[in-house]
């Protein structure tokens, strides 16, 4: 928020997009945004995956990587999670992005 607050220093308001993970609603948060007015929460609709176009991602991530994986270890489930995440497009319910997921490699559980 420093940075945000210190590059955006001419903003009257800086909007953020949250979605609704406990923590964006949390008291250190009402507190914050208490004694820093020019922060304002605009909050996505929960599961509208159309809205908030971070949860493809996360869903993607989730079907491609992180379920039944088999992954040895955490590093080798972190080394997946990074390939995924430097190779994923804005749009990864697309079918060019499917089959470029599927060319760079081949995760622990199936695409």
């Amino acid at each position: 928020m420093a940075e945000l607050r210190k590059r955006y220093r001419q903003a009257k308001t800086i909007r953020l997009i949250a979605d609704n993970y406990v923590i964006h609603k949390s008291a250190i948060t009402k507190t914050f945004l208490e004694h820093n007015p020019k922060f304002e929460l605009l909050f996505q609709p929960v599961y509208h995956l159309w809205v908030n176009r971070i949860e493809l991602v996360w869903k993607q991530l989730h079907d491609t990587v992180t379920r039944n994986h088999r992954h040895g270890s955490m590093n080798s489930l972190m080394k997946d999670v990074r390939l995924f995440m430097n190779n994923v497009s804005p749009f990864p319910d697309s079918q060019v992005q499917q089959q470029k997921l599927r060319s760079v490699h081949h995760f622990g559980s199936a695409i």
